[in-house]
């Protein structure tokens, strides 16, 4: 096989294991808070209602922390090495769903947020030592296109198993709850919490599979070889200081900016939509709204990916430009449509002037997604 070919298998298939690894997490984040309100209503004792926001605070944490030291175990371990153990991060979350509780829950929050750090270190070293600085951009670029198809994967996985659930509720009377609207919200039952949490082990076991199959040796004049002789010590040392360093803090507003719209896609805003009971009607919100994060994602790789060519520096201002708007119209918008107590627990107060929909949703969700990838 000629280098070429082997750097486009070698990014295609981490592209493979990041829609694998993403798909899992990103369908499950966007309902977590909603399921375990929904198992914590049956079932008080077993878990706090509010552990799905408690939970991705730990994974915010968790990845921060890990951080810190990630790069220092490039002197130890080899960027595919990371990728394994990320994928095995990565697998151990969904299988929380098939027995929900508190011990399980935040242990494995701990570990998603490990596994996290070390995926975005394993992911660009493992790109920079399986590319030469002449085919780099159109590897990350494959490899990109690949990864962000798993917002509209997890889509399909939610409609899918949504519509199922809703045909096996009308037939099964005896032991499945009815998926459908209780106390006026979207309320998902064990079966539907299970069938998914299998469906997600799945994936994230081709994810295992796929990472674990990634060819392991540098090609030719890499830009960065895998193996480097250098110290644990002494590079943990040079991260923290370069952490504190004078032009490291003038982008924190911006990181800061980037956590709380990280929050806000993954958690906040779709649990709002769920504990809005006037929608309780529309079942496959968290299915639309993973369908619009993935074309907004697809959509402005593209801009950002054609503009670049022809116009010189677009990915710097004029991007931050485009996503500074669009960060001004998503937050009109949820301002608008959303209840003030939504975000915290089931409510049917009147939202401040028109209510949402699916196509209200969508398009939040685009522009989100537009805000996030300028950054």
């Amino acid at each position: 096989m000629g280098v070429p070919r082997f750097e486009l298998l070698c990014a295609g298939m981490l592209g493979f294991g990041q829609l694998f690894m993403n798909t899992a997490f990103d369908a499950e984040a966007f309902i977590l808070e909603s399921v375990i309100h929904s198992v914590h209503k049956r079932e008080p004792e077993r878990i706090d209602e509010y552990a799905g926001y408690y939970g991705q605070a730990v994974i915010y944490a968790s990845f921060m922390l890990t951080c810190l030291f990630t790069p220092s175990l490039l002197n130890i371990w080899t960027p595919k090495l990371l990728l394994v153990v990320s994928s095995l991060c990565f697998a151990a979350f969904p299988f929380g769903f098939l027995f929900i509780n508190s011990y399980y829950h935040y242990f494995s929050t701990v570990v998603l947020g490990i596994g996290k750090a070390f995926f975005n270190l394993g992911c660009t070293t493992y790109l920079t030592s399986h590319s030469t600085r002449k085919s780099i951009e159109s590897n990350v670029s494959l490899q990109w296109a690949i990864g962000c198809g798993s917002l509209i994967v997890g889509s399909m996985i939610l409609a899918t198993m949504t519509w199922f659930s809703g045909n096996v509720s009308t037939s099964m009377t005896l032991n499945v709850t009815e998926i459908a609207v209780k106390s006026d919200i979207r309320t998902f039952d064990d079966f539907e919490i299970r069938l998914l949490a299998l469906v997600l082990i799945v994936v994230s076991i081709l994810a295992v599979i796929t990472v674990c199959l990634l060819p392991s040796a540098d090609v030719e004049n890499c830009i960065k070889a895998s193996i480097r002789n250098g110290s644990f010590k002494n590079d943990l040392k040079l991260t923290l200081i370069t952490s504190i360093s004078p032009r490291m803090l003038q982008i924190v507003p911006l990181c800061m900016l980037c956590g709380f719209n990280a929050s806000f896609l993954m958690s906040i805003i779709p649990t709002s939509m769920h504990f809005n009971k006037n929608n309780a009607n529309m079942l496959y919100i968290p299915a639309i709204y993973s369908l619009g994060a993935g074309t907004g994602e697809v959509l402005m790789g593209l801009i950002i990916s054609e503009s670049s060519k022809r116009i010189q520096g677009f990915g710097l201002k004029p991007t931050m430009a485009i996503g500074t708007a669009a960060l001004m119209v998503y937050c009109t918008l949820i301002q608008a449509s959303t209840p003030a107590e939504a975000p915290m627990k089931p409510t049917s107060e009147e939202p401040l002037l028109f209510y949402q929909s699916y196509v209200v949703n969508l398009f939040v969700e685009l522009k989100l997604r537009v805000t996030k990838k300028k950054s």
